[in-house]
Parts: C-alpha cells; structure tokens; sequence
C-alpha cells in the first residue's frame, strides 16, 4: 500500500491510474515476500502464472498474490477460465477461481482435475477391453 494525501482526480472525479506513484520495490506483486520469482513453482504453477501475467500485463507474477489484488477482475476471470480450461484440457467452474485466487490454489485445482480425468479415462479404457474380451469368448 502507498499512502497519498489525497487522489489525484479527473473533474469528473474518477482516479487518474497513470498518476499514480508506483509502489517500492518490496511492496510489488510479485516480489519474494509475496512468493514471487524466489519461490520455485512447479509446471502447473508456472503455466497458471504465464496465463495470469499475460492476461494481466504482469512481468511478474508470485505464488501466492491474489488476481483481484493484482488488477483482475470478473470479466478477466471468465478469460482466464476459458484459457485455463483449454490449456490444462480440464473442466474448471467459474466459481471455484472466484474462491481460488492465488496461483498456487488454481494450479492445485487443476492438477486434481487432471488426475481424475486421466483415471476416468483409465478405467474407460479398463472397462473397454474388459467387454472385448468377453465379446471375444462367447
């Protein structure tokens, strides 16, 4: 957080963004106190973190920083899904990224959305060769 004595306002009163002073170093998104680039994230983390900078217009983006706190918002979140759900290939709810901000929380929910997909397809799979081989001996 920075404190300002006062906003720096259109006349219509609305906040001028680019007036703004950026925030200190150690106040970023992104900086290791916030689980930025010192903290090593695994594939899942870092392709949910790729998707999010891109979407956001982030250098950096740490594993634990919120996306409403880093500027997203709810029409961003429905794009994020969208790629989320294309690039991991799982059915990801709307509503479980409104209740997992964080990278981290995201890439743990996809991670188990894959693993039970792979195991649906195994036992499809398991099921499949199952009637063959019944059809094959009757």
């Amino acid at each position: 957080f920075v404190t300002l004595p006062a906003l720096p306002l259109t006349p219509n009163g609305k906040v001028v963004r680019k007036a703004l002073p950026a925030p200190s170093p150690q106040d970023k998104p992104g900086s290791a106190s916030s689980g930025g680039p010192a903290v090593l994230m695994n594939d899942a983390e870092q392709r949910v973190a790729h998707a999010w900078r891109e979407l956001l217009g982030l250098s950096q983006v740490g594993l634990h920083d919120n996306f409403f706190d880093l500027g997203g918002h709810s029409l961003l979140l429905v794009r994020l899904q969208a790629r989320l759900q294309r690039e991991f290939a799982a059915d990801l709810p709307l509503v479980e990224l409104f209740q997992r901000t964080t990278v981290q929380a995201q890439a743990e929910r996809l991670q188990r959305a894959i693993h039970r997909t792979d195991d649906a397809a195994l036992h499809r799979a398991r099921a499949r060769a199952d009637k063959v081989r019944r059809d094959s001996h009757a």
